[in-house]
């Protein structure tokens, strides 16, 4: 497995300390977490509803854009090659 990780591990911790040290981040971060916690969170039953929408939207567009691809393909190969 090698040593990369070691090395990434401890540049990341080394980074983190710092940049949570810095007088400009500091202030920010604690500002973010404030917002977060005045965020109103989706309930789980509003998550999996959205999720099925879009699941649904996604399969929808692929439907289509997959029939507009074999119908170019087929249009395509019918006009660069056409014996008859």
């Amino acid at each position: 497995m090698g040593y990369p990780w070691v090395i990434s591990a401890v540049v990341t911790a080394i980074t983190l300390f710092i940049v949570l040290r810095s007088e400009k981040v500091n202030p920010f971060l604690v500002e973010v977490v404030a917002e977060l916690r005045e965020v109103t969170w989706p309930t789980w039953q509003e998550v999996v509803s959205h999720t099925r929408v879009v699941i649904l939207t996604v399969i929808v567009i692929a439907l289509i854009l997959g029939a507009f691809d074999v119908l170019w393909a087929k249009m395509s190969k019918f006009l660069l090659n056409p014996t008859l």
